[in-house]
């Protein structure tokens, strides 16, 4: 075999083994490989799928010169070559080599002949003749590595406007059946693949000659519109009204309306769901409110623990002795229910001891029962929460994510639990972060018979994901409850734990800006916010803290005073650059840098490596080959060390997952606890600034409060009250819990105008709709309800038109 074959019209052929890219496009397959053959180690080019470096492949192209980088070899195609000695015998022996089953090789070589193996490397699909399973199959092209469908599947996928990234999640999630799903319903898409949007999908579908009023799009619209709706407001529902002006919207064309009217509340919708004619829920989370009512309602008929009341106090009592701890009757009678009851809540604000009833409900449950620990099962929403969780009670701990069998990534219908709890007791911390569907999965896993303890602070910040399930459950007051009000964690000089509690009541003490043992304020302007930050970083550190024991948050990220401009200043006086300390130059602009020493955080669950949405490290290494720095950025490889191991992230993997953390979202600060929490605040967050946001900041802080930023802005965020978001999971709990007693409700008022206001659509790019003339007055109601664009009358304004003319 030679290394080099001339093909036809000028094109040749070199054979080799293709090792480790120098380039990857971030966007597309395209890459820059070494390829060593018998004789050389030539660079090839070319768009390329997944390539084994232990195997020979024939690849197909023309030598081309680059000005920069010299020869390389375009590469057109190319195949896996499999060298075998001729005869029907030696194939079966191949194949039984690489572990396809006996009886199945021999069929393979009889049905294809002795060249059965390279045939099958040109065109996979002849393997169909055989009859394979799909255990068969898999076993097959998974030994032989036949990735030639797959790269053109890819290919096709990247040509309909998908980034490499995208193609390759949809080619997981679908595999062969690609095509299928492409020609019967595309928008299945957006459903099943994280990261597509309905715009890609919409523009593809349009491309793939699919009918604009075809069921598939209106149903998908539909879907798109209410769970756009839903994410934006964590209500886990919309107006009619609102939901069709979004999906009029998001087709481009009012003439659909009609059709789009008559597909809601159709039978053969099973997209979404319409609840007393006017509420609109994505048809998961309707059911999920729908199951978590029932499946609580089912594992709160078990019967209470059957335990002796003077054997149970017994043990609490010893429990304070070993702690050296004195509980008074609230919290007492708080582990009482907990280990009692099937479903119990607890709630309390900072300070009330939620941390020390669950170490007392544990120690409580395992003495008066004889279980182990390990039929105990602790979880909390985020990876933080669990390791705070566990320091606290000396167990393991875990994410929810991880007890049921999740990685976080799933899309809304995917959230269901892969396994349930093999427990007699399940504890849940942070409960106010657990969103419907997560919640729904989280029920759905607890077997009958297992007592279940939800704990969480229904004041601090509801769940990213739609709903309020923990507020939810406490309003619905069905469940046993232990309400815990006292403050008791508080040193003689400490007012962190006060002021949180005057802030969730909406008021601040007088004089509240002057400085305390452990509480500062600094009052500043905008462009000032970083700095002042920055020295009140170097105060911390002088007092012996690090900086992953400082944490500064804020509200919103592109503001002047927000999250990118505090990381931006923080970093360069924190960490700059200096002689021998590696870093990566990155974005779009080139203007992003990362430097060994760098405080990151992780932005999404990655449980292959062992780290999720939340979690906090710190750079370690950052290796590449390159020496411009801007190339370095393409290729380098980055090493973060996290609390409890080290992740070694590659160049596409650390530039989606990663972000710098000196400073945070206060959102992803929920479930965290830091010793000195630097909260910046300023009018321009005025969207933002609620009570229940800054109450939540101001609750991470376990030794020193300090805030930075405008009087106005922490002012306001106090007097602000707290959204109430819009479900109809109480209704549902006192449905299935009290039947019986429970009076229908009326459905929640959604504040909207049952006109339905087409003209603010985009005209149809097939013809010209006719405009209604009707009157609006412009109201926060019309906005919600998308019946009047808040951009109105913006139409051609760029920031150009905002310059003064010369």
């Amino acid at each position: 075999m030679t290394n080099e074959k001339k093909t036809t019209a000028g094109q040749k052929t070199i054979i080799g083994k293709p090792q480790e890219p120098f380039f990857s496009a971030p966007d597309s397959y395209y890459k820059v490989i070494p390829l060593i053959t018998k004789k050389h180690t030539y660079t090839i080019v070319g768009d390329f799928g997944d390539l084994s470096h232990d195997v020979d492949y024939a690849f197909t192209g023309f030598w081309v010169k680059h000005p920069k980088y010299g020869k390389q070899f375009q590469v057109v195609s190319y195949k896996r070559v499999i060298d075998v000695e001729p005869g029907k015998k030696a194939a079966v022996q191949f194949l039984r080599d690489v572990n396809v089953d006996d009886q199945f090789a021999k069929k393979i070589v009889d049905q294809l002949g002795e060249d059965a193996l390279n045939k099958l490397v040109d065109d996979p699909e002849l393997i169909e003749q055989c009859e394979p399973t799909a255990e068969q199959r898999d076993q097959l092209f998974g030994a032989l590595r036949l990735g030639k469908t797959k790269d053109l599947l890819l290919q096709k996928l990247t040509k309909l406007g998908f980034n490499g990234n995208q193609s390759q999640e949809i080619f997981r999630q679908f595999g062969n059946q690609v095509n299928k799903v492409l020609e019967e319903d595309p928008y299945r898409l957006v459903r099943e693949v994280s990261g597509v949007t309905f715009a890609m999908v919409d523009r593809m579908a349009s491309q793939l000659g699919r009918e604009a009023d075809s069921t598939i799009r209106l149903d998908a619209s539909l879907l798109e519109a209410v769970e756009e709706l839903t994410r934006e407001s964590g209500n886990t529902f919309a107006s009619k009204t609102a939901v069709l002006n979004r999906a009029v919207r998001l087709l481009g064309s009012s003439q659909l309306r009609e059709h789009l009217t008559a597909r809601l509340g159709n039978k053969d919708n099973t997209l979404v769901d319409v609840v007393d004619d006017q509420l609109v829920f994505p048809a998961e989370l309707n059911r999920a409110e729908q199951e978590i009512a029932r499946d609580l309602c089912d594992l709160s008929k078990h019967e209470p623990l059957a335990v002796e009341g003077h054997e149970l106090t017994t043990q609490i009592n010893k429990y304070e002795k070993r702690n050296q701890i004195s509980l008074d009757k609230e919290q007492k009678d708080a582990i009482k229910l907990a280990v009692t009851s099937p479903v119990s809540l607890i709630t309390g604000g900072p300070g009330t001891g939620k941390t020390t009833i669950i170490k007392g409900i544990i120690e409580s449950f395992l003495a008066t029962t004889g279980a182990r620990e390990a039929d105990l099962v602790l979880a909390a929403p985020t990876g933080r929460a669990a390791k705070r969780m566990s320091e606290v009670t000396g167990l393991a701990a875990y994410t929810i994510h991880h007890c049921l069998g999740l990685t976080g990534r799933e899309m809304p219908a995917q959230i269901k639990a892969a396994k349930t709890f093999d427990a007699q007791l399940v504890i849940v911390d942070e409960m106010s972060m657990v969103d419907t569907l997560l919640c729904r999965a989280l029920v759905d896993a607890v077997n009958p018979g297992t007592r279940l303890v939800l704990v969480g602070d229904a004041d601090q910040l509801p769940s990213v994901g739609p709903g309020q399930v923990f507020t939810d459950l406490l309003s619905a007051a069905v469940l046993p409850t232990a309400k815990l009000e006292r403050i008791y964690r508080q040193d003689a000089d400490s007012t962190i734990v006060t002021f949180a509690h005057q802030v969730n009541q909406g008021r601040l003490p007088q004089n509240w800006q002057h400085n305390r043992a452990d509480r500062s304020v600094v009052l500043c302007a905008p462009n000032q916010v970083a700095e002042y930050v920055n020295q009140l970083i170097n105060w911390a550190k002088g007092q012996g803290y690090s900086m992953s024991d400082i944490q500064v948050m804020a509200p919103m990220y592109k503001k002047v005073g927000g999250i990118n401009e505090i990381n931006a200043f923080v970093q360069s006086q924190q960490n700059p650059q200096s002689a021998g300390k590696a870093s990566v130059v990155f974005g779009r602009e080139n203007n992003r840098t990362y430097r060994v020493g760098d405080k990151v955080m992780q932005r999404v669950n990655n449980p292959d490596k062992g780290v999720f949405n939340g979690d906090i490290g710190i750079i370690k290494t950052i290796e590449s080959k390159d020496i411009d720095p801007l190339a370095r950025g393409k290729n380098a490889k980055i090493t973060v060390a996290f609390d409890q191991h080290v992740v070694e992230y590659n160049a596409m993997e650390w530039k989606e997952q990663l972000t710098l953390a000196y400073c945070i979202s206060i959102h992803k600060s929920q479930g965290s606890q830091f010793p000195v929490v630097i909260i910046a605040l300023v009018n321009a967050d005025s969207i933002m600034l609620k009570r229940n946001l800054f109450y939540t900041a101001v609750t991470r802080a376990s030794c020193f409060l300090l805030m930075v930023g405008e009087q106005q802005a922490f002012e306001t965020s106090v007097l602000s009250e707290n959204p109430q978001r819009q479900t109809l999971m109480q209704e549902r709990l006192l449905e299935v819990f009290q039947p019986g007693d429970a009076k229908k409700s009326p459905a929640p008022e959604i504040k909207q105008k049952e006109e339905l206001a087409s003209q603010t659509a985009p005209q149809s790019k097939t013809g010209h709709d006719e405009v209604q003339s009707t009157d609006y007055i412009l109201t926060p109601e019309l906005i919600a309800n998308e019946e009047i664009s808040p951009m109105i009358g913006m139409e051609n304004i760029t920031p150009e038109s905002f310059k003064k003319k010369d």
